[in-house]
């Protein structure tokens, strides 16, 4: 009550103050701005309460009548000369009012929730009226409106890109928002209302900027109505037999029609309201883009690019594919358009005057390059030639650098092998994004760029002699040792360099013991997932470059050291000692020698005596070995002790009769290898085995997963039969114990004959359950 009284003195005072009525209190303009300010505040009160409970709100006394008394205003509005509207009824006032109407429509629905029928609901006429309302006084362009976007076309189109968050603070989107609403409570009278508009506008002349400005206002509501106009207007004979010469008309008024018809396209398709594979929908966007010809401007070409980005990603949902009521957007239609698409979307990038416009630009070319894949390939010239000006000329606008990045990472993705030639400016790119003053913002973007493009390439060499990735392993290396923020992407990338050539990797001694004291102070200090991918990383150089290029790092950077003491502390996680144990054993099985050289090493760095180191690290083996969950993992570790074995060292053989028997039959019994039938293929028939999907990482459809695949396939511990290895270094054994009789006497004989006899039955052939 207190709102309407204080509303109503308001609007009494502001007509009698502008009729020439002296009214009968002094200082009437500072009075009207505190009524204004107070009535304000009472609105932002009462919108509060609905924002935090819509359905409490309502029932609160007199609700009804306080969101009536606001709507009412704003038909009394629309009543009044335009020029004293915003005099007696301010913008935000009647803002407030159109948003707490909108938020309790509910309340008024025919039917409820619970689906029974409401008795207290808003007629017919209330609800066409309130239509036809908010579709001729509010939605349309006023001339405020036309005003800026003459003066300033790139800046009318990124604020209209922003109507998300401007709808509660201005009337055109608030009002387009209340119709989405009116149309979703009472479709049964707002679908009919908009569909017999749009039958007799559709049809008229459109020549003069009234009818103009009607039609446009029309196309936007059925822009926001389309999950429910799209069930009444065929969009295809729309398309085909109204928009497509709407588009091409050179009236001057008609950039207008021109900016909606894109915007209407772009929220049709992206609402899942039609099929995007549709080649009239990329002849339309496509023409609005290119066309600098009379009746267009550089609104309709900003607008054009949004759509086709909305457009080129719409998405449906997994029912209607399906259902077959809607298919999914299929590059080949929209490939005979790609061309002068990306042509007029660089060019387009190149023309926008604000760095916001580039950027926008910029992402719809990005999410054009994604959707098309390797059809990309032929214009890679035409996108990337400009980049290095963009990014020179982007300064410190690192939302367009961000941008940018992106474009150059979607290329890669996209053309997947053909991108050997982006090398030569990825280098650059990633490096100046680490400089001090970009780092901070550009870092995870180049680092999402560093790791597509290793994942892709086929060597680490520019062209030409120009630098390639190789050049930034350094970089890799320090980022590694200074930033546990991104660690997850770093380890990421150094995987994938180490999977690409790790003896180029590990070429430089000095670089290689930087990396592993990094990969030390990371194993200390970050959470486990990292430490986790980090070990796993650490076994894949073992795996695939020679021992002489790690050993003596592992031992100078104290990182054999490191998972030495952790096995012994057994503090960490089951998960990482196991992993741990698990390198140890890539280490034995690679090169026992230099197992034995680093273990002699570390012992005094741990202050153990030798035999000591071997009992704590022998003991964790053991423990972790049954912590092992993927048998291809069990099979390495019973490998690398086999191959400790073989040295003949008494710390080793002295676990020979127990643990380390016990573990080989268990492997055995897991495993059941056989020789695979087929003689042309040598490699072995694994009835266990099947790669996780955690050992690609992500990286289907990359050269990377080749990569990766074939250094599963090429893995020890598939290729290699686990009894023919045992038994061969057992052979190994009895040489370097003297032979079999003292390996017996000093060592077999305190072992259990019954796991001897099981044991010589798995290396012989001889166990029933092992065809081998």
């Amino acid at each position: 009550m207190q709102l309407q009284n204080l509303s109503e003195l308001r609007i009494n005072l502001v007509l009698a103050l502008r009729s020439g009525t002296v009214p009968a209190i002094p200082n009437t303009e500072l009075t009207i701005k505190n009524l204004t300010r107070h009535i304000f505040l009472f609105g932002k009160f009462f919108r509060r309460l609905q924002q935090l409970d819509v359905a409490r709100f309502v029932t609160l006394p007199i609700s009804s009548d306080l969101i009536l008394y606001y709507w009412n205003k704003v038909v009394q509005a629309t009543n009044s000369p335009r020029e004293y509207t915003e005099a007696v009824f301010p913008v935000r006032f009647l803002v407030q009012a159109m948003a707490l109407f909108k938020d309790s429509l509910a309340q008024w629905a025919p039917v409820r929730k619970d689906g029974s029928e409401n008795v207290q609901v808003l007629s017919q006429a209330f609800v066409e009226d309130a239509v036809r309302l908010l579709v001729t006084r509010f939605i349309p362009l006023d001339p405020s409106d036309l005003e800026e976007w003459m003066s300033d076309p790139e800046e009318w189109v990124n604020l209209e890109e922003k109507e998300n968050e401007q709808w509660e603070y201005e009337l055109r989107p608030c009002g387009e928002r209340v119709l989405m609403t009116l149309a979703y409570q009472y479709r049964q009278y707002v679908i009919p209302l908009l569909l017999t508009t749009f039958e007799q506008i559709v049809a008229q002349p459109t020549v003069d900027l009234p009818s103009i400005l009607q039609k446009e206002a029309l196309y936007c509501a059925i822009g926001r109505c389309a999950q429910r106009m799209k069930e009444v207007i065929p969009f295809d004979q729309w398309l085909e037999n109204s928009l497509i010469s709407e588009t091409r008309e050179t009236n001057t008024g008609y950039p207008i029609i021109k900016r909606r018809i894109a915007w209407l396209i772009g929220k049709w398709i992206s609402g899942q309201c039609s099929s995007p594979n549709n080649p009239k929908i990329w002849e339309v966007l496509v023409y609005l883009l290119q066309d600098r010809g009379p009746g267009t401007d550089a609104v309709v070409r900003l607008t054009a690019a949004v759509a086709l980005r909305e457009c080129v990603d719409s998405q449906p949902d997994i029912y209607l594919i399906l259902s077959c009521r809607q298919s999914s957007f299929s590059s080949t239609f929209f490939a005979p358009y790609l061309p002068l698409a990306v042509t007029e979307l660089v060019k387009l990038i190149a023309e926008a005057d604000t760095l916001e416009s580039k950027r926008r630009i910029c992402n719809s070319l990005n999410t054009v390059i994604e959707r098309s894949e390797t059809q990309i390939v032929p214009l890679l010239g035409i996108v990337v030639e400009p980049l290095p000006q963009l990014w020179t000329a982007a300064g410190t606008d690192w939302l367009f650098k961000s941008a940018l990045l992106e474009t150059v990472t979607k290329l890669i993705e996209s053309s997947k092998g053909h991108s050997a030639a982006l090398s030569d400016f990825v280098v650059p790119l990633i490096r100046e994004s680490f400089e001090p003053e970009a780092r901070i913002q550009l870092d995870e973007d180049a680092l999402m760029l560093w790791q597509v493009a290793l994942r892709h390439t086929e060597s680490l060499d520019g062209s030409d002699g120009r630098p390639g990735l190789a050049s930034l392993i350094r970089l890799a290396v320090d980022l590694l040792a200074n930033n546990l923020d991104l660690l997850g992407q770093i380890i990421s990338i150094l995987e994938s360099y180490v999977i690409l050539d790790a003896s180029r990797v590990l070429q430089d001694q000095e670089c290689t013991v930087d990396m592993f004291t990094a990969m030390e102070k990371a194993m200390n200090q970050a959470v486990q997932v990292n430490v986790k991918e980090t070990a796993t990383v650490l076994g894949l150089v073992v795996q695939l470059a020679p021992s002489n290029l790690w050993g003596e790092a592992l031992h100078h950077s104290k990182l054999f050291a490191f998972l030495v003491k952790s096995i012994e502390e057994d503090k960490a996680s089951t998960t990482l000692l196991t992993e741990y144990v698990l390198v140890l054993a890539r280490i034995a099985l690679v090169d026992r020698q230099m197992f034995l050289q680093l273990m002699s090493a570390s012992a005094p760095a741990l202050g153990f005596s030798e035999h000591r180191i071997w009992e704590l690290t022998l003991d964790g083996w053991w423990t972790r070995f049954d912590n092992m969950s993927e048998p291809r993992h069990r099979k390495v570790a019973a490998m690398g002790i086999a191959n400790l074995v073989a040295t003949g060292h008494p710390e080793v053989l002295e676990r020979l009769p127990s643990e380390i028997c016990n573990m080989w039959l268990d492997v055995f019994a897991e495993l059941r290898e056989a020789q695979s039938s087929d003689r042309s293929n040598p490699s072995l028939f694994l009835y266990w085995d099947k790669a996780p999907d955690s050992f690609y990482h992500g990286s289907e459809g990359t050269a990377e997963y080749n990569r990766r695949k074939t250094i599963y396939n090429n893995d020890p511990a598939r290729t290699i039969q686990l009894t023919s290895y045992i038994a061969a270094r057992l052979q190994e054994a009895e040489a370097a114990c003297g032979g079999s009789a003292a390996l017996q006497a000093k060592y077999l004989a305190k072992a259990d004959p019954a796991v001897l006899k099981e044991i010589h039955a798995e290396l012989t052939g001889q166990n029933p359950g092992n065809s081998s």
